[in-house]
């Protein structure tokens, strides 16, 4: 499984959806959609909800079995914003759904800002650039522990996402 993440609003969602268009043989699994599916809350989320939330999603893609993994795009974060703060995506959900690559979306802060809705506490493109910093950190971390590559991609290069997954 190829983990797609970035801050909502920097645009992973349509450039994936760019991507599988073109390279129809990837499936992009959205965690939030999986989340609302199964009844799981995914706004102004708690932190035991938050927890709550990523071991259901490890335990959906767990059972998912009509979709070459190898092939498969989860769209997602390395951070959630719990309490208007911050969380880091808890390393054991990465290493519980067998992440092959990690591809991380990063955008201009203003447009990020423009795309999506942020606490009062997270809404300036510092905030925001300090939040993307963060996400990269997290997932350089995951990529290190699990030993899997990881590749950066700015918000709209669809050239550069495409030249990352058709890489074998």
């Amino acid at each position: 499984m190829i983990f797609v993440g970035g801050l909502s609003g920097s645009g992973k969602t349509s450039m994936i959806r760019n991507l599988v268009s073109r390279i129809p043989e990837y499936t992009h699994i959205q965690a939030s959609a999986i989340l609302r599916s199964i009844d799981r809350p995914i706004e102004g989320l708690t932190l035991d909800e938050a927890i709550e939330n990523q071991a259901a999603l490890a335990d959906w893609i767990a059972k998912l079995s009509n979709v070459d993994r190898k092939r498969a795009i989860l769209d997602g974060h390395g951070i959630l914003i719990v309490d208007d703060a911050p969380l880091q995506v808890p390393f054991e959900f990465f290493n519980a759904i067998g992440l092959s690559r990690i591809v991380l979306i990063t955008g201009e802060p203003s447009l990020i800002l423009k795309n999506r809705t942020w606490p009062a506490s997270l809404s300036s493109p510092e905030a925001i650039a300090l939040l993307q910093e963060i996400e990269a950190a997290t997932l350089r971390d995951v990529s290190k522990k699990l030993g899997v590559d990881m590749h950066g991609v700015n918000s709209g290069d669809l050239d550069r996402l495409y030249q990352v997954f058709e890489l074998k």
